[in-house]
């Protein structure tokens, strides 16, 4: 019982201790250094071109036809009776998938 008093006011301890860490934790422009300022490795030359820009990948011939359907797929509006319907779809081959799993766990039991 003496062990579990000194253990809860340790914890008690550490907790409190805790509640002060808001004074460690800032983000004050002042006080923030970036020790990698100038790096060219990280920043690059500030007067050159962007280290990306030396990749040049071709385009794809049916690539913007390929982007236009997929922005059609993705961003099409949908009005109410069509989203309905593929709910309506969804649920019935999710409840014809289930009716199948039983089936085939019927065969294999019997």
């Amino acid at each position: 019982m003496q062990n579990l008093r000194w253990l809860f006011v340790l914890i008690l301890a550490l907790g409190l201790q805790a509640c002060n860490l808001d004074q460690y934790n800032n983000s004050d422009p002042e006080t923030l250094t970036d020790r990698r300022a100038g790096d060219p490795y990280v920043y690059g030359d500030p007067d050159g071109e962007p280290r990306q820009a030396l990749l040049d990948y071709p385009d794809p011939a049916d690539g913007a036809a390929r982007a236009k359907k997929i922005r059609e797929k993705l961003y099409a509006p949908m009005n109410p009776a069509d989203f309905y319907r593929q709910y309506i779809t969804i649920q019935k081959n999710q409840s014809s998938n289930q009716a199948e799993e039983n089936q085939n766990k019927e065969d294999k039991q019997s």
